[in-house]
């Protein structure tokens, strides 16, 4: 990365960086920069892609500040969030720089989105996130997930002071409970009762719980599957 910084921008004295004849002969080859997952860019990269830009005049960028985890790499949210904040909402003219927001969501119900938007209405701020959690933020259901919502889309279980063992433990029995309740779900294969496969437990880090959490489905006869350390 610094290799490639040494070739295309050399610093003034006061540090502000100018392009070399290699930069500005690859603005004039590249007609667009296209960055995906741009609120996880760090400075460096931002340089490079700033550099080949036409003064930015081509940039084109996409993100989401809330899906920012890569600080521990260096990755830079604010770059995303100071762009966002500068710039205006499209109006539908494309010849200035302006932002578009992506706010419909095609995956959700509408009960999952409601509780989305609460929680991070509530948790999300400039002192706790570093952003507040604003109706432009938000997600909006858009109408094309065709299930009955006759049905809690959303529950919310909180185990005070519960260790791995014992979380395994509530979250294998709800699983069992809600399998033998013959709950119906809504694939695009058409309705059908709840399996195993339909589950999905999200872990922060998978060492010493992957294996406890495996052990209490398995306890229950519930077929399970993770990806282990090595294999």
């Amino acid at each position: 990365l610094h290799k490639c910084i040494d070739l295309l921008v050399e610093f003034d004295e006061d540090g502000n960086p100018e392009k070399t004849a290699l930069a500005n002969e690859l603005t004039e080859k590249y007609k667009e920069i296209l960055i995906d997952e741009y609120q996880d860019t760090n400075e460096a990269q931002n340089i490079l892609f700033e550099t080949v830009s036409r003064d930015k005049k081509n940039f084109y960028c996409v993100g989401d500040v809330k899906q920012s985890i890569y600080r521990f790499r260096l990755a830079s949210p604010e770059l995303f969030m100071k762009l966002k904040d500068k710039l205006p909402i499209c109006e539908g003219e494309f010849n200035t720089a302006s932002q578009i927001i992506l706010e419909k969501n095609f995956r959700s119900r509408k009960g999952v989105l409601d509780n989305i938007n609460f929680i991070f209405s509530n948790l999300m701020s400039d002192y706790a996130g570093e952003m507040e959690y604003t109706p432009k933020d938000a997600l909006y259901y858009s109408d094309v997930y065709k299930a009955p919502s006759d049905t809690p889309d959303v529950s919310l279980r909180l185990l005070r002071d519960a260790d791995t063992a014992a979380e395994a433990e509530y979250v294998a029995g709800l699983i069992e409970k809600t399998i033998r309740s013959g709950v119906t779900v809504y694939p695009k294969s058409g309705a059908r009762e709840v399996r195993a496969g339909d589950f999905c437990i999200l872990l922060r880090s998978l060492s010493g719980k992957a294996e406890v959490y495996e052990a209490a489905l398995r306890r229950r006869n519930i077929k399970v599957i993770f990806e282990k350390y090595g294999a």
